[in-house]
């Protein structure tokens, strides 16, 4: 039998180059962009509409970098549809959507689309799939807050600890690193309520949560489970309103 190349490549020669026959589609488009940004080592993917097309750049150690990429607004649309097959947009709403999203094997996305003046603004936070391991040794502290965090911060006494920051400055990197050498030592039961687990750590039993009413009844359920360690990780609410209910 004839192969379909071989079709392709008689269109070509009698009609020239065809558009339809030469776009990437949507799913190798985004494979394309999201294997960009893990060569990159990005932290996140943000692909912003621009009118008639779509415009893409990285985020690597809080330099924008961008992309050479230039994707048509249908084929944005097309991605949208493809990351939130599972849970599709509401047509019309102006309100952000949030998605965690397998990228591969090795990588998982957390996504925020968000509405604006000529489009939509997809960010995907890029996370490594497989268990931390590391501990506070591998990072970039000082011999000092190393000190600090293990004497001081993850010493015996009970009572509430605090991670505060400013966005991609590591809070829960360095949680879950903290959360890890716990479970190493595997002498206590440990419980995390994320809203979603962006890293799994063995030894730590990782609740997930969809929306806020998921998490307020997570947070409500600790009681009964008798945990020795609780991480509470109040990620991505729309309002004062939601932060109020948990707490």
């Amino acid at each position: 039998p004839t192969t379909l190349c071989y079709y392709f490549k008689s269109f070509l020669t009698t009609f020239g180059n065809s558009k339809e026959l030469l776009e990437v589609t949507a799913k190798m488009m985004l494979d394309f962009i999201c294997e960009e940004g893990i060569a990159l080592k990005a932290s996140d993917i943000t692909i912003a509409s621009t009118g008639k097309a779509a415009r893409v750049y990285y985020n690597v150690k809080k330099t924008k970098v961008k992309s050479n990429r230039l994707i048509s607004y249908d084929c944005m649309e097309d991605i949208i549809t493809l990351i939130t097959m599972r849970s599709p947009m509401i047509k019309g709403s102006k309100k952000p959507k949030y998605i965690d999203f397998d990228i591969n094997e090795d990588y998982r996305s957390r996504v925020t689309i968000n509405y604006r003046d000529r489009g939509y603004m997809i960010t995907m936070r890029l996370f490594e799939k497989y268990a931390l391991t590391k501990s506070l040794e591998d990072w970039n502290l000082s011999p000092n807050a190393i000190k600090w965090y293990r004497e001081q911060f993850c010493d015996e006494e009970s009572g509430l600890r605090l991670i505060v920051g400013e966005p991609m400055s590591g809070k829960n990197t360095t949680a879950a690193t903290i959360l890890s050498d716990y479970a190493r030592a595997d002498t206590m039961k440990i419980i995390s309520v994320e809203r979603p687990v962006e890293q799994h750590i063995e030894g730590v039993e990782q609740l997930t949560a969809e929306d806020i009413d998921d998490y307020v009844a997570n947070v409500q359920s600790l009681i009964r489970t008798n945990p020795d360690l609780v991480y509470i990780y109040p990620k991505d609410f729309d309002s004062k309103k939601e932060i109020e209910k948990i707490i």
